[in-house]
């Protein structure tokens, strides 16, 4: 998994655990400083591989899987780190 690809899945895991509901896009593009299609994009390839389970049909439509949990092992909320903003 790219480094890109494990922040992108790392902000939805973290995201869904603090909020308890999935993010947005948007969410996603200014936790991480990537623009909306980049996210887009990279959600695409991590539903691909297993990771994910998108819903295009509404705008909170993603759905961390077995595969991408067990990817990103989370600690209590006091020992997370939250991602930060990629850089190329």
């Amino acid at each position: 998994m790219t480094r890109t690809r494990r922040a992108v899945l790392t902000a939805v895991v973290m995201f869904i655990d603090v909020a308890n509901y999935p993010p947005t896009l948007t969410d996603l593009a200014h936790i991480l400083g990537l623009s909306p299609s980049t996210i887009s994009y990279h959600l695409g390839r991590l539903e691909r591989d297993g990771y994910l389970e998108l819903d295009s049909g509404t705008i909170r439509g993603i759905r961390v899987t077995d595969k991408g949990s067990d990817s990103i092992p989370l600690a209590n909320a006091s020992e997370r780190t939250a991602p930060r903003a990629v850089t190329a």
